[in-house]
């Protein structure tokens, strides 16, 4: 009674130390055998797995004879493969007259005993055996085979878990992949919806934004052609400077499509050289606001020395004089707009500020979208480009920009560039 309730504390044991293994099939198995070879006083314990119809080795305790140790193919009509096909245990109390085993077994190795249950899975299905063997006849007792039927069905239960585990964690790689393609998909649908809005809109663009100034030439110069001699030097100079100003802007439109272009190729690059942001402000008020004006709108202020600072300036007059642009553009005729430079140890920074018509708040979101305009501009020409350009330019600068502005009171851009004094 004592030795039963020895080996039923023992067995419980074995299942707690599995609960607390896991998954780790290989470190189970090996618990397996070794209890099976305590339990049963065995001279040898194996684990063998079905792979590919043949019996492999897969845990050892003790005596592991060369016949055990290589794959056991079922049709060899072994007591391991007919205890696997037969989904039953199976006894052999002594090698020498049991038919069911090759009698060289003994005689090259001296066992007499082998006992062999099945591994059961689910619903019939058998997943290899566990084996021990001994060298002496009638070795086992009724004890040892409920305890062997027992580790059998331990590891049965075990191999299923990791089989579930297996196929569960399958399941959640191939959800992964599924969900990762259809974000894929999404993200490719929304690219071509945004292409396709992008599309209408640049056919908009070229329908209405080229044709005004166009029909502004051809009715000013056929205005010319049939009715010059009737106009006086001033209306002429009207004219012309109409067609001038058609002509500029489809100049500039164009130059900023091609500047999209350029940036979506990757051939608009970050070239950096040291150059004056002083000299640079100075030139863009002059080119923008030609000395003469009979009053000035753009006002500058910054450093009155010059300080060489390590700039692409090809980005950074970009960035400027879209901003300069923009801000008398949606300005009252009569309202300055101001420049500010500040230099900082680290970078410098641009400040453009009007008193303008300012930028609703449900759309400073949007402004550096391609083609979006802001929703109290419908009667200003515009293209909705040059903010884009703006964006394109501060990304790759390594550059921010900060918005600040509030329908009808005016907006200010900030613009902080990063650089190196040189």
């Amino acid at each position: 009674m004592e030795a039963d309730n020895h080996r039923l504390d023992a067995l419980i044991a074995t299942q707690q130390e599995i609960s607390a293994m896991g998954l780790n099939l290989d470190a189970i198995l090996n618990l397996v055998v070794k209890r099976a070879q305590e339990l049963s006083h065995a001279e040898g314990v194996v684990v063998q797995i079905i792979e590919n119809d043949e019996l492999i080795l897969q845990a050892a305790a003790g005596l592991v004879v060369p016949q055990l140790n290589t794959p056991i193919k079922l049709e060899d009509k072994s007591l391991s493969g007919q205890s696997y096909l037969k989904g039953q245990l199976l006894y052999c109390e002594d090698t020498e007259t049991d038919d069911r085993v090759a009698r060289s077994l003994w005689q090259q190795t001296g066992i007499r005993s082998i006992l062999v249950a099945p591994i059961p899975l689910a619903s019939g299905e058998v997943g290899g055996v566990l084996q021990v063997i001994s060298r002496k006849v009638t070795a086992f007792s009724k004890s040892d085979i409920q305890s062997v039927q027992f580790l059998a069905g331990l590891t049965g239960l075990v191999i299923r878990q990791v089989r579930e585990a297996l196929i569960s964690r399958e399941l959640e790689k191939e959800l992964a992949r599924h969900t990762l393609r259809e974000a894929e998909l999404q993200l490719s649908l929304s690219r071509e919806k945004e292409l396709y809005r992008n599309t209408n809109q640049f056919i908009s663009l070229i329908s209405h934004d080229f044709r005004t100034p166009l029909t502004a030439i051809q009715s000013s110069t056929e205005l010319l052609q049939y009715y010059a001699d009737r106009f006086t030097p001033e209306k002429k100079a009207e004219i012309y400077e109409r067609v001038h100003s058609s002509v500029r802007y489809l100049t500039e439109l164009l130059d900023n499509i091609a500047l999209i272009g350029k940036h979506s190729v990757g051939k608009l690059q970050f070239q950096p050289e040291p150059i004056s942001p002083e000299d640079l402000c100075k030139s863009l008020v002059s080119e923008i606001e030609p000395a003469g004006t009979s009053q000035p709108r753009l006002v500058y202020t910054g450093p009155t020395e010059n300080n060489y600072l390590l700039l692409d300036k090809n980005l950074t007059r970009l960035i400027l004089w879209h901003l300069l642009n923009n801000a008398l553009k949606y300005s009252p005729q009569d309202a300055p707009v101001e420049l500010n430079l500040a230099i900082e140890s680290e970078a410098v920074v641009f400040t453009v500020k009007d008193r303008g018509i300012g930028i609703p708040a449900q759309d400073q979101a949007k402004i550096f979208d391609i083609f979006f305009r802001g929703s109290n501009v419908p009667n200003v020409r515009g293209s909705g480009i040059g903010l884009t350009i703006v964006r394109n330019c501060l990304v790759l600068h390594g550059g921010s920009i900060k918005l600040t502005s509030e329908a009808g009171q005016g907006t200010a851009f900030t613009v902080r560039l990063p650089t190196t004094p040189s």
